[in-house]
């Protein structure tokens, strides 16, 4: 939303539609209705689809070093953290549940809103976050994305901190998949022992009459493999 200093002053479609020195595309802000959080139900991004373990450094010391478990595979609209393994509280979440609200993707970067279960403290996070080295890594701050936030390096506010994800389980990025992307395994699987028993009776009964040429054979097999096709 633009507000003109001077109320006056008539208006330019295209200066508010483009501006010349607008936000940037990880400056952007959210509302959610209260009480509707628990309604949100919006998809993770993939990069985040996955179970993982995580270590945390706010700058002075790191933490959950020796065990800790990031789930976000079991529900692919929020992010569960078991506090048994690791008990330093994450996005405000005395929980450790939070909701995915939005993201944004920059170039390879992920700027991603999520809302804590709580209610309480610090409502929204937002995470920065790219693949890096084979593994997942973010910088996170309290409410909206900062201009020009990185997943390298914390913001200014104290309560920013870094994380690294290890992947723990299949996930769909460890594939190169989307979401969206539908695997029929099966369905291949049928075909192919479909044609090898075409082929094999073929040749098997070509072979009893003594009726097949080598290049008959070569050309029953290549048939054969087209039929699969």
């Amino acid at each position: 939303m633009m507000v003109k200093e001077n109320a006056l002053e008539p208006y330019d479609v295209n200066a508010i539609c483009n501006p010349v020195n607008g936000p940037s595309s990880e400056e952007y802000h959210v509302l959610v209705r209260q009480g509707r959080q628990s309604m949100l139900n919006q998809f993770l991004s993939d990069i985040l689809l996955g179970v993982f373990s995580y270590s945390v450094n706010d700058g002075d010391s790191s933490y959950c070093t020796n065990g800790s478990l990031w789930d976000s595979c079991t529900n692919k609209t929020s992010i569960n953290l078991n506090y048994t393994l690791c008990s330093t509280v994450m996005f405000g979440s005395g929980y450790g549940h939070v909701y995915s609200v939005t993201y944004v993707l920059q170039d390879s970067t992920y700027y991603v809103t999520v809302k804590n279960s709580d209610d309480q403290d610090t409502l929204f996070s937002c995470l920065a976050v790219v693949s890096s080295g084979g593994k997942f890594v973010m910088s996170t701050n309290p409410g909206s994305c900062e201009k020009g936030k990185t997943p390298f390096s914390r913001t200014s506010n104290q309560e920013s901190v870094l994380i690294t994800l290890s992947q723990h389980a299949f996930n769909s990025d460890s594939l190169g998949l989307s979401s969206d992307t539908d695997i029929n395994i099966p369905a291949i699987d049928l075909n192919v022992c479909a044609s090898l028993v075409f082929i094999l009776l073929h040749c098997l009964l070509l072979y009893c009459t003594g009726s097949a040429s080598e290049d008959e054979l070569i050309y029953t097999t290549y048939t054969g493999m087209s039929f699969q096709t």
